[in-house]
């Protein structure tokens, strides 16, 4: 009985784990991305000033 209440709350432990995980890497594939695109268009608009 105890033991499935256990391997139960494991599986939700690691599930979790592994959606904090994704979540984390999206939010760092994201900041990357938005950071590109802002470097760029701030490179872009130097180009133009000059």
């Amino acid at each position: 009985m105890w033991r499935g209440v256990v391997t139960i709350q494991s599986l939700m432990i690691n599930l979790t784990g592994i959606a904090r995980y994704f979540t984390l890497e999206r939010y760092c594939l994201m900041a990357g991305h938005y950071l590109k695109v802002y470097f760029a268009d701030r490179t872009h608009n130097k180009v133009k000033n000059n």
